[in-house]
């Protein structure tokens, strides 16, 4: 066990050097040996065995599958570990330090934040994701498949809102980092599923594609610059730019008029192209956006900047620190960091902006007009090809 342990950790770690192709190749041989040990079957099926090593088993199982689900060979998704292969239950929400070789009943979960949280919505992420793909596979009614597919992904959202996020403290730095990423994750999942309902020209709309694409944009921002995140960033490093996101954004941008929403979503999308490293810029898809900014750089210039009728709705957070009201409308690392250490203080849901203020914004505006439909069915093709490979990709 301690071996396998040691091997889990090293594989984990060696995913985050550049060292992905060999972590994918001793992936295999982990999960294998896990196998044989029977980690895959739950220790209360396994015979005589104390409740601390059933728990121990739990959390190695699951640490297994987070770092398989994170293995490099995407042509091959289909050989990674799937929920349907194993029995073993997810671990249970408790600290440490309750919890020792002397344990002889099963632990009870917390309800609240512990030393097994961060791992306990991994697991649960990587679950939901297994779901949405097996569901997708065993459907061929492409309508009927994407409401039932956000039928699981609404319940899943829900269940760990409650569960975990609602205990939420962001006067601790690890707790908005968390939570940031918790919110990516969702964001990018709807967005999969908006823009499919786009391909299929139901009823959902652009102005659904171009929140979610913005709020893509700034959260993944925010996790790159907030300076109170920065012992955790070397987890995200090497994902690639949110490049669906900043197409959808950019695509409308060169639709409409100029506007409040539009200036913030313009400034986001410079600062978000301004920052991919060097060397993914010789990447065609940042050719082609930095393409498409330009074009939309003359568009603006020839139109007059328009009145902003909700004043401190849309302020960039790159600019002035915001007034007590726009305290709700930052991004949520400056919200985080704004709040640290603050005794009392009040801590609001990270959203990028209030629901109510989008569709408030968007009730005089139809961002659906003139819809390149043949547009919308790339990037929908675009994000579901990468949909297998979001379970732990940002997080």
């Amino acid at each position: 066990m301690e071996v396998l342990q040691a091997l889990t950790i090293y594989l984990g770690a060696l995913q985050h050097t550049g060292e992905s192709r060999p972590a994918w190749l001793l992936t295999g041989v982990l999960v294998r040996v896990a196998v044989s040990m029977k980690l895959h079957v739950d220790g209360v099926r396994s015979g005589p065995m104390s409740v601390f090593n059933i728990e121990l088993r739990r959390k190695l199982w699951w640490q297994i599958c987070l770092v398989d689900s994170r293995s490099e060979d995407r042509t091959v998704s289909k050989f990674k570990v799937w929920s349907d292969m194993f029995d073993t239950k997810i671990p249970t929400n408790i600290d440490d330090t309750i919890f020792d070789r002397e344990t002889l009943e099963q632990p009870v979960s917390t309800a609240g934040w512990t030393d097994m949280t961060v791992f306990l919505i991994r697991c649960e992420v990587w679950s939901l994701s297994n779901q949405l793909r097996a569901f997708r596979s065993a459907s061929n009614d492409l309508t009927a498949c994407i409401n039932e597919r956000q039928e699981i992904f609404r319940k899943a959202q829900l269940s760990i809102e409650d569960t975990y996020l609602k205990h939420v403290n962001l006067n601790i730095p690890l707790h908005g980092f968390i939570q940031t990423m918790i919110r990516l994750f969702f964001t990018k999942i709807n967005l999969i599923l908006t823009a499919q309902q786009c391909s299929t020209q139901t009823s959902a709309s652009g102005d659904s594609l171009f929140t979610q694409s913005l709020s893509i944009v700034e959260y993944i921002h925010s996790l790159q610059t907030n300076p109170t995140w920065s012992r955790w960033r070397w987890q995200i490093q090497g994902d690639q730019p949110p490049w669906a996101a900043l197409t959808i954004v950019l695509h409308h941008l060169s639709l409409h008029a100029r506007g409040p929403i539009f200036d913030r979503a313009w400034r986001s999308a410079q600062i978000s192209l301004d920052s991919i490293p060097e060397a993914v810029q010789r990447d065609p898809q940042y050719q082609q956006l930095k393409a498409l900014a330009s074009k939309i750089r003359i568009i603006r210039s020839d139109q007059p900047q328009l009145e902003d009728t909700s004043p401190g709705i849309l302020k960039s957070a790159f600019e002035d620190p915001p007034s007590k009201n726009d305290s709700d409308l930052i991004f949520p690392s400056e919200k985080a960091s704004s709040s640290e250490n603050v005794p009392g203080s009040t801590q609001q849901d990270p959203y990028l902006i209030p629901i109510e203020e989008f569709s408030n914004a968007f009730s005089t505006q139809d961002l659906s007009i003139n819809m390149d439909w043949q547009a919308w069915d790339n990037i929908a093709r675009d994000l579901d090809a990468d949909f297998d490979f979001w379970d732990l990709g940002n997080i």
